[in-house]
């Protein structure tokens, strides 16, 4: 869900201030509250008072015209683009059940509360997280979404975790995979850009 436009110096403190608008719900608990706290992914509008941040993700994007050029021997972690957006869990108990997408829109002008809910997103990203250091890799062009993190034998190493089940990948949630295989893969069902207007078209079926 969309929230409002006040910026802060620093991500923390924007989602502090977030969490603080989230359990002001709590103060008010009649029919609207209610249901909004349970949009957000809540049991009740008294839940929000209970709610408390988790550790935050960095998220990255990878772009389909970096995954054309890339080889096998290439370096994975230089193909992630940082948006400059952070996704902090919102717990109760220690259980997951909402979140607040932290983001710098403009650089240098502040963050701000982006997003609120991604229930679902959220309690995949906690069941798989192994590491406070772990981060949010997306392929956004193609649906796709991995926890970012390093492999424990080989810390050089880039290793994603997909959140989802994707058939087309052959690849399951929450089991491992090496990010060079990975994208290596991705780049042969990336069809070549069209000679006349220079568009990329990516074949539909990949992200699931």
């Amino acid at each position: 869900m969309p929230v409002g436009t006040r910026t802060f110096h620093d991500p923390q403190t924007a989602a502090n201030l977030g969490l603080k608008d989230l359990q002001k719900i709590g103060l008010s608990p009649d029919q609207a509250h209610e249901a909004y706290a349970t949009a957000l992914g809540f049991s009740s509008a008294a839940e929000t008072l209970k709610a408390q941040l988790g550790i935050g993700l960095r998220t990255y994007d990878v772009v389909p015209s970096s995954l054309q050029r890339f080889h096998k021997e290439d370096d994975p972690v230089t193909l992630l683009l940082d948006l400059h957006e952070i996704v902090f869990p919102v717990l109760v108990q220690g259980e997951p059940r909402s979140s607040l997408t932290i983001a710098e829109l403009e650089r240098g002008k502040g963050w701000r509360v982006l997003k609120k809910g991604r229930t679902a997103l959220i309690r995949l990203i906690e069941e798989y997280r192994t590491s406070a250091d772990d981060n949010l890799v997306v392929i956004s062009s193609l649906g796709l979404q991995f926890l970012g993190k390093r492999s424990p034998t080989d810390q050089e190493e880039l290793v994603l975790v997909p959140l989802f089940d994707s058939t087309a990948l052959e690849v399951q949630a929450g089991q491992p995979v090496f990010a060079r295989e990975l994208f290596v893969q991705i780049n042969k069902q990336i069809q070549i850009p069209d000679q006349d207007d220079g568009a990329q078209k990516i074949r539909p079926s990949i992200a699931r």
